[in-house]
C-alpha cells in the first residue's frame, strides 16, 4: 500500500494540476498607485531618484505624475512621466505606459515613439 501511494505522489508531482501552486500571482496594475509602484522598481528611475535626493540634499526625489487622470478609466494604460518637479517647473526624464491588465511597461522615444522597455533598454546600451 505505502508502494501505490508513493508511486501516485510521483506521478502526479510532475503534473500542471500540482505545480500550479508553485506559479507566481498575475501582477496586475488596477491602480495609479501599482503602477507608479512597479515604476518606482526600475533602477533607471531609482538611479535618477538617488540623483534629484543628492541634488537637492535629501529635501527632494523623484516625482510622477499622471497626466491623463480624467481619461484613465477608459484607456488600458496609465500615461505617468516620470522626472524632477522643482517651483519653477517640471523637468520631465522619462513618459511611461503601464498597462493595468498585467503591468507592461513601455517607453516614449523621442525618435522612435512608444517601444516596449526591453527594446528601449537595448537602444540605450549601444
Amino acid at each position: 500500500m505505502k508502494y501505490i501511494v508513493f508511486v501516485l505522489a510521483l506521478l502526479t508531482a510532475g503534473t500542471p494540476f500540482a505545480q500550479t501552486s508553485k506559479r507566481p500571482a498575475a501582477r496586475t496594475c488596477g491602480t495609479e498607485e501599482q503602477a507608479m509602484g512597479a515604476l518606482q522598481k526600475l533602477p533607471e528611475v531609482k538611479t535618477r531618484d538617488r540623483f534629484i535626493d543628492s541634488l537637492t540634499q535629501h529635501k527632494h526625489g523623484i516625482a510622477m505624475i499622471n497626466y491623463d487622470q480624467d481619461k484613465t478609466s477608459t484607456l488600458p494604460y496609465y500615461e505617468i512621466n516620470v522626472g524632477y518637479s522643482s517651483e519653477i517647473r517640471f523637468e520631465n526624464y522619462y513618459t511611461f505606459r503601464v498597462y493595468k491588465k498585467d503591468c507592461r511597461i513601455e517607453v516614449d522615444d523621442i525618435e522612435e515613439g512608444w517601444m516596449s522597455l526591453a527594446d528601449w533598454r537595448r537602444k540605450q546600451a549601444q
